[in-house]
């Protein structure tokens, strides 16, 4: 991925999400079956080569949180990941079950593509295509504006720079 190429280095580990591979039709099948229609950059992402990602820093440059850790709240986001229409994964990165549970939750038609590890707030898309924030607090969906690209690098380039910050902070 390039954005991945632009951005990250050594201090960042980058794994799929799931093992083999989804077709494009599965992908948008996936949408239709909860009512969103998956943009054609979410459905080359997830039918690609990596159908779901997640980006990791490092562990020595930012070690994770412990149980009752105090800190501002961008030090515990580590990581960003998308889900995967894998069903052989993990149900923590299954989009069929973030989004069955996510609609059920929140009662809105949309689905959950991206996540900061950390965070409880996620990147929807909804009925139209639209990539939309979704603040859990509020409960309400915001229109990013952006494609599934251009969200994803925003996201890469906001966890590099919470890594730099975090790095400067530690040295005094």
């Amino acid at each position: 991925m390039e954005i991945l190429g632009r951005h990250i280095d050594r201090d960042f580990t980058v794994y799929p999400l799931g093992e083999g591979a989804a077709l494009a039709g599965e992908v948008r099948a996936l949408g239709e079956r909860f009512g969103v229609a998956f943009p054609d950059s979410i459905v080359a992402h997830l039918s690609g080569r990596f159908p779901g990602t997640i980006l990791l820093a490092s562990e020595q440059v930012w070690p994770r949180p412990q149980p009752l850790d105090v800190a501002p709240f961008w030090q515990f986001l580590y990581g960003v990941h998308s889900f995967t229409p894998l069903t052989t994964s993990e149900d923590w990165m299954r989009l069929d079950l973030v989004a069955r549970d996510f609609q059920a939750a929140s009662g809105h038609r949309a689905v959950p593509v991206l996540k900061r590890i950390g965070d409880a707030n996620l990147m929807c898309v909804d009925s139209n295509g639209n990539l939309l924030d979704y603040d859990h607090e509020q409960g309400g969906l915001t229109p990013t504006g952006l494609d599934f690209w251009d969200l994803f690098e925003r996201e890469v380039r906001e966890l590099v720079e919470r890594r730099h910050r975090l790095v400067r902070e530690r040295a005094g």
